[in-house]
């Protein structure tokens, strides 16, 4: 049985694994006419941050930054018909709505393979969507 792959998600973090996670959704994509979506969360601001209190940064600002980057990144890996989305909220939340939404048959992602303490205080946004997406998720490990 074939894995369906007519829309593919991939929320990129603009770490070093952006690049080897739209390279392998590109892959899959290729020879199939999958659409790409790409995503970028925007965790909320703390009120108690410096600048916060003062209304600075400016959500919208912040938004429409991280906006431009994506498009800039996409661009440069000539990937100019992959729509580019930015939420706000808690990441696997939020990749796990926006994949329901775009109806999406596979997401891939990358895995930043804490472990410990740093697991335990973070999390693992991986995790969290290998348990609650609606569809098959490819998981990277990330370069050693």
């Amino acid at each position: 049985m074939a894995l369906k792959r007519d829309v593919i998600v991939v929320p990129i973090d603009f770490s070093p694994a952006t690049d080897k996670i739209l390279d392998a959704a590109l892959d899959l994509a290729e020879g199939d006419h999958s659409r790409l979506r790409a995503l970028h969360v925007l965790p909320p601001l703390d009120t108690l941050a410096p600048g916060v209190a003062w209304g600075a940064p400016f959500p919208d600002t912040r938004e429409e930054g991280v906006r431009n980057h994506g498009r800039t990144v996409l661009r440069e890996k000539r990937l100019t018909d992959v729509r580019f989305d930015v939420r706000l909220g808690h990441p696997a939340h939020e990749i796990i709505e926006f994949a329901k939404a775009e109806k999406a048959d596979l997401v891939v992602i990358a895995s930043h393979g804490y472990s410990g303490i740093k697991r335990f205080l973070l999390g693992s946004v991986a995790e969290m969507i290998l348990r609650h997406a609606p569809c098959p998720v490819l998981v990277l490990r990330r370069a050693e």
